[in-house]
């Protein structure tokens, strides 16, 4: 897949299609030139070179884990030259129930017998997902009113694709959850760069006003500043005793470095925010409780209080290599740091929970309706509903997926 921007319309699918690589590019060019277009020619290969010169702020590390130096590799970031159409409708309905959503998610991960009764079958099947439960089970047991009072942060990322029907025409497409993402959710700078690129080339293409379609993207200022806010709320509630640090839990070699490595930046440039950067085996040998649950790390004879955990890791089995892992694991959850996800926040967001909490047939978590309005419920449930089901016989909405998804 690529990475691209919407490009707002309310009419048809637009002409520059055909040109969302630097090979369409040159290939259209050619065209032109064929046909005689010298002018216009000159100006999609001028395009193409524009993006190859803009690639160098879309990198990503490849597959180098252990190499350092010369043996880390980088490769660009797969997007498009341009930016795609995208109908305002769907755009502006997905994005006017994000809160919806984000409200029903904070709903569902403070529902115990919710959670517990939707992940049932998983956790009997599931290694990783049962060692997750296992962890949420115990913080419930030694602390009954943790994750009820204490504060949370979640970094929500919706994905959705765009749902055009045969019989309807682009502009009444409908956006389609693929899934929502709870932890790890990354992207929020690289987001914003491919936007960048896109308003630069578009601008140089078309001229300053093709770019007035093209929705404005904060993330890379939006995240840093509520992970500020995060240790704002820490300081206050748990008055720390060690001067504090944001904690990036990532995995070794990560590939997405870069884009972390922007939200860093801008922790410390606009809020003077410190972070660190750890593994789940170096969370294991460098970090302990407090009597207080404070969790203290300690690297070169100086001790840090962390006062923020955001996990860019611990999202597959294969961030767990041994137990050492699932100890540094329950270490974070126990204490009482600002986790960004808790453990019931990443348990809300697995696949079989979206499939559950969008089946009309099983009971919705308790009290969601207080807080979420039904109107706003039944659109979600459009998004929801038809996606995701049980792969058995007896499921009834294998049978007839359009009336279920209306029920």
């Amino acid at each position: 897949f690529f990475f691209t921007s919407p490009l707002m319309s309310t009419g048809k699918r637009t002409h520059l299609e055909p040109c969302q690589t630097a090979e369409g590019c040159v290939g259209v060019a050619a065209q032109l030139l064929l046909a005689g277009d010298e002018a216009a020619a000159r100006r999609f290969c001028t395009l193409a070179l524009d993006a190859l010169g803009l690639s160098s702020a879309l990198v990503v590390a490849a597959d180098s884990r252990g190499k350092v130096g010369r043996g880390r590799q980088l490769a660009v970031v797969p997007s498009t030259l341009l930016p795609t159409a995208f109908p305002r409708k769907a755009f502006e309905l997905a994005r006017s129930l994000q809160p919806v959503f984000n409200t029903l998610m904070d709903k569902v991960a403070r529902d115990p017998e919710f959670l517990e009764k939707a992940l049932a079958p998983t956790v009997l099947v599931d290694d990783f997902t049962a060692r997750l439960m296992q962890i949420y089970q115990r913080i419930k047991e030694e602390f009954p009113e943790r994750y009820n009072t204490a504060p949370s942060f979640a970094i929500i990322r919706n994905d959705f694709m765009l749902h055009s029907p045969s019989e309807k025409s682009f502009v009444d497409s409908m956006p389609q959850q693929v899934e929502i993402n709870m932890i790890a959710s990354s992207l929020a700078h690289m987001a914003c760069a491919v936007a960048d690129a896109h308003r630069f080339l578009l601008s140089r293409l078309l001229g300053e006003t093709a770019c007035d379609a093209l929705p404005h993207n904060t993330s890379a200022q939006a995240v840093p500043a509520a992970m500020a806010e995060c240790m704002q709320v820490y300081h206050s509630i748990f008055k720390p005793k060690h001067s504090t640090v944001a904690l990036f839990v990532v995995q070794p070699g990560e590939g997405n470095v870069f884009d972390q490595r922007k939200l860093e930046e801008a922790l410390w440039t606009h809020h003077r925010v410190r972070s660190l950067r750890r593994s789940f085996t170096e969370v294991h040998s460098e970090c302990r409780l407090d009597a207080e649950g404070r969790l203290l790390l300690t690297f070169a004879s100086h001790t840090v209080e962390v006062a923020l955990v955001y996990f860019r890791a611990g999202f597959t089995p294969t961030d767990f290599p041994s137990e050492a892992e699932w100890d540094a694991r329950y270490l974070l959850e126990q204490s009482i740091s600002i986790k960004c996800p808790n453990v019931p926040q990443h348990l809300a967001g697995t696949k079989k929970v979206q499939q559950v909490k969008g089946n009309a047939l099983l009971p919705r978590p308790r009290k969601e309706s207080k807080r979420v309005n039904r109107g706003c419920v039944a659109q979600l449930s459009r998004f929801c509903l038809c996606l995701l089901v049980w792969l058995c016989s007896s499921n009834r909405s294998l049978h007839n997926p359009l009336c279920f998804a209306s029920s």
